[in-house]
C-alpha cells in the first residue's frame, strides 16, 4: 500500500518513506558488495525489488549503492 501510494503521488509521507527505504536498500546492499569483494556485478533477488522497479530505477538506490566516499579502501 505505501509503495502504491508513493507510485501514484497520493501521500507525501508514502513518498519519502518508500525514498528513505531505497536508500537504506542501495546503501545496505552497496555495503555487502564491499564485503564479499564483488567484482564481477551484482544481483538484486528478493521480491521487493520487482515490487518497486519503478522506484528503483529512478537513481535513489543507484546514489545511496555507490555513496562510498566516506569509507575509502586503502
Amino acid at each position: 500500500m505505501i509503495s502504491e501510494a508513493a507510485r501514484l503521488k497520493k501521500n507525501k509521507l508514502c513518498i519519502k518513506a518508500l525514498d528513505l527505504f531505497a536508500s537504506i536498500y542501495g546503501a545496505a546492499a552497496g555495503n555487502l558488495a564491499l564485503q564479499v569483494m564483488a567484482v564481477g556485478g551484482v544481483y538484486i533477488g528478493g521480491g521487493i525489488a520487482p515490487e518497486i522497479l519503478w522506484k528503483m530505477k529512478d537513481g535513489t538506490f543507484m546514489k545511496a549503492f555507490k555513496n562510498k566516499e566516506d569509507y575509502p579502501i586503502s
